[in-house]
């Protein structure tokens, strides 16, 4: 399991360098729906972590 690091303060305020209203974060093309596609895009096409024990892996909605 990955530990999830504190994202640097100058990395945060050049995301946010251009908000202006709600919608620039939580719009249709808003910041937050960006970094989740990008998220879930890295996630899907990246390698994972090499392990000798088989992990089981349980989804749930």
């Amino acid at each position: 399991m990955t530990v999830a690091k504190a994202l640097p303060t100058d990395l945060i305020d050049s995301l946010l360098s251009g908000y202006k209203k709600p919608e620039d974060l939580i719009g249709e093309n808003g910041l937050l729906k960006q970094l989740t596609k990008a998220s879930c895009t890295n996630s899907l096409f990246s390698k994972p972590p090499h392990s000798d024990k088989a992990e089981k892996m349980t989804v749930s909605f």
